[in-house]
C-alpha cells in the first residue's frame, strides 16, 4: 500500500488491515466528494443536492456516509479484481 506521506506510513505500520481499509475508505470518500463537486459545478441547482455543495469536512455525518458507502463498494470491486461480467 502506498501512503501520501511518511506520517501516514508511520501511523499504519503495525496496524491491522482493518485500520488500513478504514483509512482507504475515508481517503476515497473525500476524493469522490471532490469529484461530485467538480461534476455538479456547472449543473442547474435542481439537478443535484445543493445541501452537499460544501467541503467534505463540512458535510454532516449522514452525508459523508453516502460517500463512504460508495467508496466501500469501489474498494470491494477493486479487491475482488473488477466488475463481475
Amino acid at each position: 500500500m502506498s501512503y501520501e506521506s511518511q506520517e501516514e506510513a508511520d501511523y499504519f505500520e503495525g496496524h491491522s488491515e482493518e485500520n488500513e481499509l478504514a483509512y482507504e475508505v475515508e481517503r476515497l470518500a473525500k476524493e469522490l466528494h471532490g469529484w461530485y463537486l467538480e461534476a455538479t459545478k456547472t449543473m442547474n441547482p435542481e439537478s443535484y443536492n445543493s445541501n452537499a455543495q460544501k467541503s467534505y469536512e463540512d458535510l454532516t455525518e449522514q452525508q459523508r456516509g453516502i460517500d463512504r458507502f460508495i467508496a466501500e463498494k469501489i474498494l470491494t470491486i477493486q479487491f475482488k479484481g473488477g466488475l463481475v461480467k
